[in-house]
């Protein structure tokens, strides 16, 4: 595992084979190995690039951070390995992620893959103060410190799904990992994720130019399933992929079908040298 530094913090990455530049950006509270199915499947045609986003994973952070932040941290992370206009994949946050890096450095990206992702958060429509009446992150802080982030975690989770079924994973081994990263976080480290997941204001998606696949699982939340069906209207270049039998984690759930349609994409939409 090789390391950069990047303003106060040092980022953990790994690379895998060579060819045309993959990089997968994970989701909040966990790591580079969430990407572990599709870097064993890819790493023969591309270089696959995995990096643990800031304050996450073996990557440190000196305080907090926000998706700008991250995505900078990728821009800095591309420059160090030469990556010529990559494809970007992230999910849940690490599409967050991904959006702000494309909208940031334009002409940098070939193809966007967003999956399980969000234009903002919480992902409900509305104007931005009705949804921080709605969502305030205060209570959410208060019960992380005192009962810890992995019982907040479950305790959230446990209301979602009892709402509207599984959701988070419904592979046992999927479920399992994003459960024990959550439980490696402290509290402060775990409320530093929450804060870089709040995105107030959407970005304005139809300046992203590049092909983009919008990837979501079939039990995935339904404010997150509207949000991709609006970000595949607003997208210019957008395609939407339904991921059966897969809740958030998609890509852990069916690394088959997910792994297909990423697949799909990479042959029919992006254009790469040979």
């Amino acid at each position: 595992m090789a390391s950069l530094d990047v303003d106060g913090a040092t980022i953990r990455y790994e690379t895998r084979g060579s060819g045309w530049p993959l990089v997968f950006l994970h989701g909040a509270w966990v790591d580079r190995h969430q990407w572990a199915p599709q870097v064993d499947r890819l790493a023969d045609e591309f270089e696959v690039v995995t990096p643990d986003l800031r304050g996450h994973g073996a990557s440190t952070a000196d305080g907090g951070y926000d998706a700008e932040r991250m995505a900078a941290d990728v821009a800095a992370l591309c420059d160090e390995l030469g990556l010529a206009s990559p494809v970007v994949c992230g999910l849940s946050m690490g599409g967050v992620v991904a959006q702000q890096f494309a909208l940031a450095e334009p002409g940098r990206v070939s193809g966007l893959v967003l999956a399980n992702s969000v234009r903002s958060v919480p992902p409900v429509p509305g104007p931005e103060a009705v949804r921080r009446a709605l969502f305030p992150t205060a209570p959410a802080k208060l019960l992380a410190r005192t009962w810890g982030p992995g019982a907040y975690f479950r305790w959230l989770l446990s209301g979602i799904e009892t709402a509207q079924g599984p959701w988070l994973a419904l592979d046992e081994d999927a479920r399992t990992y994003a459960l024990e990263c959550v439980d490696d976080h402290g509290a402060e480290e775990f409320l530093r994720v929450i804060d870089a997941c709040y995105v107030d204001r959407p970005r304005d998606l139809s300046a992203l130019s590049v092909p983009t696949l919008l990837l979501h699982g079939d039990h995935e939340a339904a404010p997150v399933r509207a949000q991709n069906r609006t970000m595949e209207r607003t997208i210019p270049a957008a395609s939407r992929t339904v991921v059966p039998d897969a809740g958030h984690v998609a890509n852990r759930d069916n690394p088959s079908a997910f792994g297909d349609a990423l697949a799909g994409f990479l042959d029919e939409r992006v254009t790469v040298p040979a």
